[in-house]
């Protein structure tokens, strides 16, 4: 057997290895980035919820005013 059929064999061989090890990466990296997507979407909806309290305060002092501008 010649040395780049020998060379080309063992890189055969070891792509299943190599594609197993990447899926191990791979799952490893994707818990954490799952719950920091979950965290980032409860932020997001937090900061949404804290806006839309926002805009209902606003909007109930500015009827306030206006009630009080034109009494």
């Amino acid at each position: 057997m010649s040395i780049t059929r020998k060379r080309l064999s063992l890189l055969v061989d070891s792509i299943p290895g190599l594609i197993n090890a990447l899926m191990t990466i791979a799952s490893h990296l994707s818990l954490p980035l799952t719950s920091l997507s979950k965290t980032v979407n409860e932020e997001t909806w937090s900061i949404t919820d804290s806006m839309d309290r926002f805009e209902r305060i606003r909007s109930a002092l500015e009827m306030t005013l206006q009630m009080c501008t034109y009494h």
